[in-house]
């Protein structure tokens, strides 16, 4: 266990009890085939889970509510046969999450 030093927004440091360092992080990353398909799945959850809240524009949600009609609450969707809105929506969307992502 190392102990460093993190500074905040003023500019104070901060003892940091570090469990889990960056040596050990890309040690474990060295199998592809177990990452890979976790990072992809990872994505994959979040693009779903925040395409509604956070990835549409404003003038987008009137659709994507007809979609989710459509594909996942409404009166003909069949339990077990709902869409996730990864298997509908494409690319655009998608590279909007990841620079979401990237700048935050």
């Amino acid at each position: 266990m190392g102990l460093g030093k993190s500074t905040t927004s003023a500019h104070l440091f901060v003892t940091l009890k570090v469990l889990l360092t960056c040596a050990i992080l890309s040690s474990s990353l060295r199998e592809p085939e177990l990452v890979l398909p976790t990072i992809i799945s990872g994505l994959q959850v979040y693009f779903d889970r925040s395409l509604g809240a956070n990835l549409l524009y404003r003038f987008e949600r009137p659709q994507y509510a007809e979609i989710r009609k459509q594909y996942v609450t409404g009166p003909k969707v069949q339990v077990g046969q709902e869409k996730d809105m990864s298997a509908i929506y494409g690319a655009e969307h998608l590279l909007r999450m990841l620079g979401m992502i990237l700048s935050a």
